[in-house]
C-alpha cells in the first residue's frame, strides 16, 4: 500500500499507473510490428515467440508419445507399493 492512503485508493493509483504503462508498451509494439511487416522482416519478439510456440508444440507431442510409458510405470509403482502383482 502507498503511504497514507487507504487500500482501495492505493490499488486505484497503482492500477492507473500500470494501465498507462501497458498502453504505452502496446502502442510501441504496434509500431514495431507495423515497421517489421512493411519491411518484410521479423522482429526479435516474433522470432522468439515462434520459437517458444514450436518448443511448446514439441513438448506436447513428447508428452503424448511418452504418456503410456509413464502410465505403465505408475501402475508398476503402485503394484510394488501395495505388494500386488503387475501384469503387462
Amino acid at each position: 500500500m502507498k503511504k497514507g492512503f487507504t487500500e482501495q485508493k492505493s490499488f486505484d493509483m497503482v492500477e492507473e499507473k500500470l494501465c498507462k504503462h501497458l498502453e504505452k508498451e502496446k502502442a510501441e509494439m504496434r509500431v514495431l510490428r507495423g515497421n517489421a511487416e512493411k519491411s518484410g522482416s521479423f522482429s526479435y519478439l516474433d522470432y522468439y515467440q515462434k520459437m517458444a510456440e514450436l518448443e511448446g508444440q514439441l513438448k506436447v507431442k513428447r508428452l503424448e508419445r511418452d504418456a503410456p510409458k509413464f502410465a505403465r510405470e505408475q501402475l508398476k509403482w503402485k503394484a510394488k507399493l501395495f505388494g500386488e502383482e503387475y501384469d503387462d
